[in-house]
């Protein structure tokens, strides 16, 4: 685990955990030294709510308004210009309950874990009814449904598009993101976006998997790399 110019090293110390498998906090600690080894929390701003992101009308650069957030409290809208506006979005939404406690202290014990079909209906006397007509009352229900794309802030004039589903950003030609390597004319661009859409779709490609790369066959991401990239061909 770690950044390939930035190993994950044990460390000792107050407050740290040296431990092969270490708890969370290590892991925020690790994130932290990241930052500072490269300087990164000078230019990030934390605490931060974005309004409206949009292209600057006299310039190539980005408009960025935001609110700072203070406890709970907001401070006075702050606009600016940027060179360039990432977006970033996590998978895993975390909620520290007594609930969130008693179910994990449960799952120490093997016997307690049941596999049902897929859930019909919830009940609003705590019951649940499975796909197959069984049933079981539960304290508790957990939201694992994964989550779909929504950039309220970002106004593109339609540059930028989310689809009705919320599931596909576009038009995202091959998933690149820096702007290092000369791209093809837009009019290509936009027609392989299409194709790549169309064949996943063919392929019955959920589209809520539009944007994960993680199951591209290991060909293609040689080609891509031999591509966009300044690779050296492998050799079969």
């Amino acid at each position: 685990m770690g950044f390939s110019d930035f190993q994950f090293f044990p460390t000792d110390g107050e407050g740290r955990d040296p431990r092969r498998f270490p708890v969370h906090g290590e892991l925020h600690c690790y994130l932290r030294d990241f930052c500072d080894a490269f300087g990164l929390m000078d230019t990030v701003r934390l605490n931060t709510r974005v309004l409206r992101v949009a292209p600057a009308p006299t310039s190539s650069r980005w408009a960025v308004r935001s609110v700072r957030l203070l406890g709970t409290t907001e401070d006075d809208d702050v606009a600016q210009e940027e060179e360039e506006v990432h977006l970033a979005a996590s998978s895993e939404a975390t909620a520290a309950t007594p609930a969130m406690s008693r179910v994990l202290m449960l799952a120490n014990h093997g016997d307690v874990l049941r596999l049902h079909a897929w859930i019909r209906r919830l009940q609003a006397d705590g019951r649940v009814e499975f796909a197959d007509g069984s049933s079981v009352v539960a304290d508790t229900v957990i939201y694992c449904t994964g989550y779909t794309y929504s950039f309220p802030f970002l106004d593109t004039a339609g540059a930028v598009t989310i689809d009705s589903d919320g599931y596909v950003v576009g038009p995202l030609f091959e998933h690149v993101l820096s702007g290092r390597r000369a791209l093809p004319a837009e009019e290509e661009m936009l027609r392989s976006v299409e194709e790549h859409l169309r064949a996943r779709e063919a392929a019955g490609v959920p589209r809520k998997l539009t944007h994960n790369i993680g199951g591209v066959e290991r060909e293609k991401v040689y080609e891509f790399g031999e591509k966009y990239s300044d690779l050296a061909p492998l050799e079969e």
